[in-house]
């Protein structure tokens, strides 16, 4: 029977960690996710994000706001079918971040 990794075992000698700075908070985590994310999106084919507001909810409102402009900054990449890349976001307080995220969400 094939052995399962679990955590902290590794396959075939391979590991991967994700370093928070070791900050171990949750709002780092989720902010340090999503910013890997919008990485993703910008250096490899992937043509969308899709993040729910869940991944943002322990995040400073700040932080969120320059997220909001960094999500409108994927439409002017390009997949490889020359289509604009999309960043799909559930936000649902957009009024507790203040009017600059309520202009962005409104603008897109």
């Amino acid at each position: 029977m094939p052995k399962v990794p679990v955590q902290g075992d590794t396959a075939k000698g391979i590991s991967y960690e994700f370093d928070h700075c070791g900050d171990r908070g949750s709002g780092a985590k989720s902010r340090h996710m999503a910013i890997f994310d919008v990485a993703m999106l910008r250096h490899t084919p992937l043509p969308f994000l899709i993040h729910d507001s869940a991944i943002i909810k322990f995040v400073e409102h700040a932080p969120v706001r320059e997220l909001l402009s960094v999500y409108m900054q994927s439409a002017n990449l390009t997949s490889r079918a020359g289509e604009p890349k999309q960043v799909f976001f559930s936000f649902d307080a957009t009024t507790a971040y203040g009017q600059r995220a309520e202009e962005l969400v409104a603008a897109t």
